[in-house]
C-alpha cells in the first residue's frame, strides 16, 4: 500500500475509534447514573445502532471538515499548490485549522507546513 492510502485509513480509524469511546462513555453513565441493566448493551440491536452510530458519526465528521476546507479556500487561510494541485499550504491564523488538516488526511492531499 501507499504511504497515502495507509494515511487516508488510518485516518478513518481513529475518527471511528473516537466514536467507539464517545459510546462507551454513555453507556458507562447510563450504566451508572440512570441504572439501565447490562443485559441492554449485549443486545443485537444495541450492537447495530453502535455500529451505524460509528458510521454516521465518521460520516458527519467528514461533513464537517470538507467544509472548514472550503471555507478555509474561500477566505485564503488554505491554497492549493504544486503541478498537480494536491498539496495544500495552510496558513497559521486558519480558525478551523485542526478541521481542514483532517480533510487533507482523509482526502489523500499531501501537507506541507514549509509553505505559508
Amino acid at each position: 500500500m501507499k504511504p497515502p492510502l495507509i494515511e487516508q485509513l488510518r485516518t478513518y480509524l481513529q475518527l471511528a475509534a473516537l466514536s467507539a469511546i464517545l459510546i462507551q462513555a454513555v453507556v458507562f453513565i447510563a450504566i451508572l447514573v440512570l441504572q439501565v441493566p447490562q443485559a441492554v448493551f449485549t443486545s443485537a440491536p444495541f450492537r447495530v445502532g453502535a455500529a451505524v452510530a460509528v458510521a454516521l458519526s465518521v460520516y458527519a465528521m467528514r461533513g464537517l471538515a470538507r467544509d472548514a476546507f472550503r471555507d478555509a479556500l474561500a477566505s485564503r487561510h488554505a491554497r492549493l499548490v504544486g503541478w498537480q494541485r494536491r498539496t495544500v499550504a495552510l496558513g497559521p491564523e486558519c480558525p478551523r485549522r485542526l478541521l481542514v488538516l483532517l480533510h487533507v488526511r482523509l482526502n489523500r492531499h499531501t501537507f506541507d507546513p514549509a509553505l505559508p
